[in-house]
């Protein structure tokens, strides 16, 4: 996170000298200043979740990824390993799971293991097409590591999957939230980005509404009240 800040100062620091050899009015300077400082604060202010502070980054990180998404992974840092997103990645499908149970049936609390080990593979199996597809179409650096950093960010909203309706709008914002992490983290072009998310992703939710209907199938109390 250092490095992030102490990179977007250098950044800042360099615009604001340029600025001040070109500009004679005090007045725009001092705006620019004050621009420039305001900036600064937003950087100091994001917050990522962090395994080891679960109760203070968990709300912080959700919110800045929902609200400020451009900004939030911009500025997301690289991550060498897989702890903190598995982490995130748990608590979003464990929520998912018990906030479903009063849409569905009680029953599907016997799920929550099997939810929780589909859910995970799910997102590694997405993340590793993510990562792959972004270096070979989108000329992009994208570790695996990375790739699913930001999957497990971009699933943020699938908390209300299990909901009706909430379901699909969540689903789609989360796509979202993956092509605003590739565009503005990995300089994917806008439609580059696009291709590689929606085809994919319509394919992903075909074989997952069957599963879903063959789970049913095979536990017909779920589907039950």
């Amino acid at each position: 996170m250092l490095e992030v800040i102490y990179k977007q100062f250098e950044k800042i620091r360099i615009r604001m000298l340029t600025q001040l050899s070109q500009q004679r009015n005090s007045s725009l300077h001092i705006l620019s200043i004050e621009a420039s400082l305001r900036q600064l604060l937003e950087v100091l202010a994001m917050q990522y979740f962090d395994k080891n502070r679960p109760m203070q980054t968990l709300l912080p990180s959700m919110q800045g990824v929902l609200r400020s998404p451009k900004d939030f992974f911009s500025q997301l840092p690289p991550a060498a390993f897989h702890a903190n997103a598995i982490f995130l990645a748990t608590i979003i499908i464990l929520a998912a799971s018990f906030i479903g149970v009063p849409f569905h049936s009680f029953s599907m609390l016997f799920m929550v293991p099997v939810s929780y080990g589909l859910g995970l593979i799910g997102l590694k199996a997405w993340s590793s097409y993510i990562g792959w597809a972004t270096r070979s179409f989108g000329k992009a650096k994208l570790s695996n590591a990375n790739a699913f950093n930001i999957s497990a960010y971009a699933s943020v909203p699938l908390v209300f999957s299990a909901v009706p309706i909430l379901g699909l709008i969540s689903c789609l914002w989360s796509l979202y939230l993956m092509w605003v992490a590739l565009v503005s983290r990995c300089h994917v072009k806008s439609s580059t980005a696009a291709i590689i998310i929606v085809i994919p992703a319509i394919l992903f939710a075909i074989s997952a509404t069957e599963l879903v209907s063959f789970i049913f199938q095979l536990f017909p109390k779920l589907g039950q009240h």
